[in-house]
């Protein structure tokens, strides 16, 4: 799996003066790395820090499309085979990870383990509506006290002491009937070239 740097586009805003450490939509990132293209990993790791010089000639991609799918459009439905949103996000992530938003609070922010992460016990948590970027990478289930549990399989972005390894796993049933993950974008139209048309030296592929 490729996996693209989620630090090259912070600093990118946070030099361009439009972001501070409470973060960016992630809309907007999207539409910026649409613009912009990805850096890998490696060139540009998560660090937890703000003070890095801008990655300059390393982007190697970037997509042109995108696909919105509303899991709360699923709360509708009582029957699991009426509920298509979430079907389909299945089958996007059996192609390759998905972007995503996740409802955030400093519980899970030091979310440590192999746990499935249900939400937090007050309804009161979810009146500060803040959500962070994560990637689903994948989906399972487990029985916990005679109960079907349904989980998302995340990749976080503060490095491999949050979760299990960077991974942690989201309850997918409502939590004071809101959902902790309930919309994800599927980026699509890989393309190796700028929006000029010309292909990027660093792109993967490229010999020498």
């Amino acid at each position: 799996m490729i996996k693209l740097s989620e630090q090259d586009i912070f600093y990118n805003f946070l030099l361009d003066g439009k972001q501070n450490e409470d973060g960016h939509s992630i809309l907007d990132t999207i539409y910026w790395v649409r613009r912009n293209g990805c850096v890998l990993v490696q060139f540009c790791p998560y660090v937890g820090k703000l003070n890095q010089t801008k990655i300059e000639g390393k982007v190697c991609l970037r997509f042109v499309t995108y696909q919105q799918i509303d899991l709360k459009l699923d709360l509708k439905f009582k029957k699991e085979k009426l509920k298509s949103n979430g079907k389909l996000l299945e089958a996007k992530i059996r192609r390759a990870p998905v972007a995503a938003q996740i409802f955030w609070s400093e519980e899970i922010a030091n979310l440590k383990g192999d746990v499935i992460y249900s939400g937090p016990e007050h309804a009161d948590a979810f009146k500060k509506e803040e959500y962070h970027a994560i990637i689903i990478v994948g989906y399972g289930q487990e029985m916990i006290k005679r109960k079907l549990v349904k989980y998302w399989v995340v990749r976080n972005s503060h490095g491999e002491a949050w979760g299990k390894g960077g991974y942690g796993k989201i309850n997918r049933a409502p939590c004071h009937g809101k959902l902790l993950i309930d919309i994800a974008w599927v980026l699509a139209g890989i393309t190796y070239e700028d929006p000029d048309g010309k292909r990027y030296p660093n792109a993967i592929g490229n010999s020498g």
